[in-house]
């Protein structure tokens, strides 16, 4: 994704890439379309881009969250890319040291954090799968029968919880024989995160990352379980990286672009892991991680915005549509929306056009729905 890529590929400036699509119609009725435009080289993995933003542009703001502990005030915690290598080769190298079987993952059991972040990063930089198991199984869950089959399943060589005192109940009786970590509260035997943080790395680290090759398995995503148990799905580095090229590609607008990105979208997903927070780290960007759930008011989606430090913004149209009935919604800092956002924006202005409000359609909520530009598609509500 380097300054050459809008050249290459044929694109529509400032916009969308040209359609160049070809139809295939088969006998039996069906048809299959292709788009022309040939991939570009990509990355081996997307941790080369880590290795590249660290000496590029070491001291951007790679990772931001927002900090809260009991009986102190709110506080911003953000990690630059030199920051995030240093931190992702000492627990890579604790990782090594904990003697991690590479064919098993390192699972995490969390809500989106820098610490979640960081954990699976090391885990794809020494050449071991990683996996997030969505903590709604064990935090919203009254059985955790669902949560013990799919780690079970996953047979993890290590488990990563933000908090003991959130995920406790629900690893102890899980079938698991590995070492558990812990940021806050680690129960007895568990390691405290700060103990992979502090491991010097050395050269085991860079011997793991040189063995990296395109096939490996980078991660270990699981399905909705809809239809029946959640399912294993592999991706491995080089899909990872190959996605990437391919938004490169459709998004010329995205290339060089270092967005700046507030999302909620949880990390077990593959929309908000592989497609936005990949997207960050391709580009050189700036992700302010916030819980890995939907906004549930609108005090949060408005605070969020208020802030003025978002160039693309992703989230659910329901989100918007809530806050911006509320008319809590500020004047928008990003410059991109997508377009499922911007249909439900525009049924909200609908209904302040139709409603009784004594002051119409809010400006804040014109210029919003202005703003919304770009196609794509989103998860089920």
């Amino acid at each position: 994704m380097g300054p050459d890529l809008s050249a290459q590929a044929s694109v529509v400036r400032e916009g969308l890439a040209q359609p160049d699509i070809v139809k295939e119609t088969r006998p039996d009725g069906s048809f299959v379309l292709r788009s022309r435009m040939p991939l570009l080289p990509y990355r081996r993995s997307v941790i080369d881009w880590l290795v590249h933003w660290a000496t590029l542009t070491p001291d951007v703001p790679f990772l931001a969250e927002r900090i809260r502990r009991p009986g102190q005030s709110a506080s911003w915690r953000v990690l630059t890319y030199a920051d995030a290598l240093r931190h992702t080769r000492s627990i890579g190298q604790a990782l090594l040291e904990l003697r991690v079987a590479p064919q098993r993952p390192v699972t995490v059991l969390s809500d989106n954090s820098i610490n979640h972040a960081l954990m699976t990063l090391a885990a794809m930089l020494v050449g071991r799968p990683s996996a997030t198991v969505s903590p709604a199984y064990a935090r919203v869950a009254k059985d955790m029968t669902k949560l013990h089959g799919i780690l079970k399943q996953l047979d993890p060589a290590l488990v990563y919880v933000e908090d003991g005192d959130a995920y406790g109940h629900a690893l102890a009786a899980a079938p698991i024989n590995c070492p558990v970590i812990a940021t806050i509260a680690p129960k007895a035997g568990w390691l405290p995160f700060d103990t992979l943080l502090s491991t010097a790395a050395g050269a085991d680290v860079d011997a793991a990352y040189a063995r990296i090759a395109p096939g490996d398995i980078a991660k270990l995503l699981l399905t909705s379980g809809s239809t029946g148990k959640p399912k294993l799905v592999i991706n491995t580095h080089g899909m990872l990286s190959a996605n990437q090229q391919m938004i490169a590609q459709c998004w010329p607008f995205i290339d060089g672009a270092a967005p700046v990105v507030v999302d909620w979208l949880p990390w077990s997903h593959t929309f908000g892991a592989n497609h936005n927070f990949n997207l960050v780290l391709c580009n050189g960007g700036t992700l302010y991680a916030t819980l890995g759930r939907r906004c549930t008011s609108t005090c949060r989606a408005g605070s969020m915005h208020s802030r003025r430090f978002s160039k693309l913004t992703t989230g659910s149209p329901r989100d918007f549509s809530s806050a911006c009935t509320c008319c809590f919604m500020p004047r928008p800092a990003c410059r991109l929306l997508c377009a499922s956002a911007s249909s439900a924006l525009r049924r909200a202005i609908a209904r302040h056009r139709y409603s009784s409000r004594p002051h119409g359609v809010p400006r804040r909520l014109r210029q919003l729905s202005r703003a919304c530009t770009i196609a794509t598609t989103w998860p089920a509500i």
